[in-house]
């Protein structure tokens, strides 16, 4: 029986309220639970559903995987700092309203120039 004919042999007040798409949304419910798609071929929509589930979560992961990586690596870079450099930071934070953590961020990119800089000179030199 197809489920068109199913639905027709319903009382008239049960096709009245649900309707057909309804109806058949509430029957697929019915058929249907967590980790349906170990269940077999029938289930082969749901194992995609579940695919593409894991998917996004994946890449959501992989953001997250790399925002961590940039936390851990500021708290290394802070770590460094003597308590005169970290004073700094901290005042001009409290007294700009700026964010601790971009302020962190713009001191190593300084500090990484100047090195870069310092390196090139030397190579310079050593020609």
């Amino acid at each position: 029986m197809t489920d068109i004919e199913i639905y027709r042999a319903l009382p008239e007040a049960e096709r009245e309220r649900l309707g057909f798409a309804a109806w058949k949304h509430e029957r697929r419910q019915g058929t249907h639970g967590p980790d349906c798609h170990r269940w077999g071929s029938s289930h082969y929509d749901c194992l995609l559903s579940e695919y593409d589930k894991l998917d996004s979560s994946y890449g959501l992961l992989e953001y997250e995987s790399v925002a961590l990586k940039k936390k851990a690596e500021r708290y290394e870079r802070i770590r460094t700092l003597n308590p005169r450099e970290y004073s700094e930071l901290w005042t001009r934070h409290i007294s700009t309203g700026e964010r601790f953590d971009d302020l962190v961020d713009a001191k190593f990119a300084e500090v990484r120039k100047n090195t870069e800089m310092q390196k090139h000179r030397i190579a310079e030199m050593r020609r």
